[in-house]
């Protein structure tokens, strides 16, 4: 995957997206068609918070809401072509975890660990996201409402013209979504959903035309 320009990387998709439907299609391209989609998803991703940082840093607020209302359909989309895939679901970790257990108060602590392990790494996020997955589950429970809030504090800023309060935020985040999630007990699939050739053409063909083809998109590019 060519991060420096996605459009070099279209031919990827134009390969697996072909137009017949791959009926018979093996585990190993269906794998491989939501990795790719997954990545040029992120990469997306970062093309937009680069806007949304010019918006936010030049008290546009038009620029900042377009690229914040992309951010937050981005992830909606991503956590929904990886419930697709059995590898990218959050279901398959929990139950493995717990399936280690002899009764339920050993079943709460190893889904606990495992929960914390992907997300905060330890009581207080000491190696936050050290071992962060892109998973079905965690991107709808745990990124996506950590992004939603982070994103309202910037929106509060700009419209107030006052400045990003950190330290606030490193807080209420912790407390009302990181935590929440490494303590919840909500269940999650642990088999696919949704045809993934389907779902993949679909967001291709919604987000593909959308992306400037001279922006460099590198999600490890400078944001500043």
């Amino acid at each position: 995957m060519n991060f420096q320009n996605l459009h070099s990387s279209n031919y990827n998709y134009d390969l697996m997206l072909n137009e017949s439907h791959p009926v018979n299609y093996s585990s190993n391209y269906n794998y491989d068609l939501v990795d790719i989609t997954r990545q040029s998803l992120q990469v997306i991703f970062f093309q937009r918070f680069k806007i949304l940082l010019d918006g936010f840093q030049t008290q546009n607020s038009i620029k900042f809401s377009a690229a914040r209302d992309d951010m937050i359909q981005i992830l909606r989309d991503l956590n929904e072509i990886l419930g697709t895939e059995k590898k990218f679901l959050l279901g398959v970790w929990l139950n493995s975890a717990k399936s280690a257990a002899s009764n339920v108060l050993e079943s709460h602590i190893m889904e606990q660990n495992a929960r914390n392990q992907i997300t905060l790494w330890g009581p207080t996020g000491e190696i936050v996201d050290y071992a962060n997955k892109q998973w079905s589950g965690v991107v709808s429970s745990y990124f996506l409402p950590r992004w939603t809030l982070f994103l309202d504090y910037l929106n509060t800023s700009l419209a107030t013209n006052t400045s990003f309060d950190q330290n606030k935020y490193n807080t209420d985040v912790l407390n009302n979504v990181e935590k929440p999630f490494t303590y919840s007990l909500e269940t999650y699939p642990d088999t696919p959903s949704g045809d993934s050739y389907q779902i993949a053409k679909k967001l291709y063909q919604y987000w593909i035309p959308k992306v400037s083809a001279s922006q460099n998109l590198s999600p490890f590019a400078t944001l500043s």
